[in-house]
């Protein structure tokens, strides 16, 4: 018996409140995206086999479940720590592939407790679990928080969802990772750098959340791609994700530059990058701005928007 599992990449827009006076924090809003992919296959097996990577996931589900018998295969994957969302998505789809070996049905809130995911930002989650493109979720309670912590660092469940709504079908995303020197944040250095920038000013997150309630989620949802892409740009200059953009400094910022030069119509920095990510009004755009960056780029990848989650298929005999 056997099963395969298509996880999907997701690009994090920004984290709404970094300030917590209300009585919240996080909050987040991102986009679920057709490219690029995690695919991996799971048999019962007398042994056990999987990538390492794979390793910690595999005992965190054993843990609490039990021991197993399983072999994982990767068939495709995606680079990690560049804020693409890996991390989330071989934990998820791990955790899936095992339950089902079980005959279990999956419960991907369950899992992503076990996992440790979805702890700062629900956008990983809820892009696995599917029903919409645009995700916002609306962070956690204070009550009992002491600081401001990065997924995989907190014992909290996943965020409350608040929306997942369509994208225009039409409407093309561009993701590039910089060929120039970045950063790639995961770790002690994240959780630094949690410390260093939250909290921010309750004024940053009054404007993006205007910002976000009345110009990202209009241009979306009325398919105004120019809005939309504007809002994205904008996002760039408030709140956490403001010092996120400054971190990663000069090849980050000008990629986007490069970006909006060659035609998209927003340009945003996905998590703490390096991943920078454009706006882009069909294919053909997208094809240009792809060709023209791909020289500053050691990767490039087009997507369309995804609505439908994780698939997951049982294999044949």
């Amino acid at each position: 018996m056997g099963f395969r599992i298509q996880a999907h990449a997701r690009l994090h827009v920004c984290l709404l409140d970094m300030n917590g006076s209300l009585g919240r924090i996080n909050g987040s809003v991102g986009f679920s995206v057709s490219e690029p992919v995690l695919e991996l296959t799971a048999r019962s097996d007398d042994g056990h086999s999987f990538p390492r990577y794979l390793g910690p996931y595999v005992r965190a589900y054993e843990k609490v479940e039990g021991s197993t018998r399983v072999r994982l295969e990767v068939k495709k994957r995606f680079e990690t720590h560049v804020g693409l969302g890996f991390t989330t998505q071989a934990a998820l789809s791990t955790g899936a592939a095992l339950d089902l070996l079980r005959g279990k049905r999956v419960n991907v809130r369950k899992l992503a407790l076990i996992m440790g995911r979805g702890g700062t930002s629900g956008v990983g989650v809820a892009s696995f679990e599917g029903g919409g493109a645009l995700i916002i979720d609306l962070g956690h309670k204070t009550i009992g928080m002491q600081e401001f912590l990065p997924s995989g660092h907190t014992a909290r469940p996943p965020a409350t969802v608040f929306a997942r709504l369509p994208l225009p079908a039409h409407m093309r995303f561009v993701m590039a990772i910089p060929r120039a020197a970045a950063k790639r944040v995961s770790g002690s250095v994240e959780v630094k750098l949690f410390r260093r920038f939250a909290p921010v000013p309750s004024e940053q997150v009054e404007r993006l959340s205007r910002l976000i309630l009345f110009k990202l989620l209009p241009g979306a949802l009325e398919g105004d791609i120019g809005v939309l892409g504007e809002a994205v740009d904008d996002v760039q200059k408030l709140g956490f994700k403001k010092l996120e953009v400054e971190y990663q400094g000069e090849p980050v910022i000008e990629l986007m530059k490069e970006g909006r030069r060659l035609g998209a119509a927003g340009s945003g920095m996905s998590s703490f990058g390096p991943s920078v990510y454009f706006v882009c009004s069909g294919d053909r755009e997208a094809r240009s701005v792809s060709a023209g960056l791909s020289p500053y780029a050691a990767r490039v990848y087009v997507a369309s928007p995804w609505n439908r989650g994780a698939l997951m298929e049982r294999l044949p005999e």
